[in-house]
């Protein structure tokens, strides 16, 4: 189950980041988004995931990052490429849930 957005030799690149970002604002508009991007550990597309977080920071919409989170790129916690293992995934939803509980207050 390999998912070529995140293979070891492919980019996003400037196009879909623009139409992610237009959908994200749309949705935006109507609803209350907090966008959660996985730890990754293909470091090529981080500065794409950071251009997403300033857009995002300046429309202010929420976004909860593990791809930039240090406490997230042990290899150990994978599985694979592209999948966390359990405790990789036990890991974040404790992390994430705290994260959320804040946030919805």
């Amino acid at each position: 189950n390999k998912n070529n957005m995140y293979d070891e030799n492919s980019k996003i690149i400037k196009t879909k980041l623009e139409q992610l970002i237009s959908k994200i604002i749309k949705i935006s508009t109507k609803h209350k988004l907090i966008i959660v991007i996985p730890p990754i550990i293909n470091l090529k597309n981080i500065p794409t995931i950071n251009q997403l977080e300033k857009t995002l920071k300046i429309e202010n919409i929420e976004l909860i990052n593990y791809a930039s989170n240090l406490n997230f790129k042990d290899t150990l916690l994978f599985q694979d490429n592209i999948h966390l293992n359990y405790s990789g995934a036990l890991k974040i939803t404790k992390d994430l849930s705290t994260k959320l509980k804040k946030l919805i207050k």
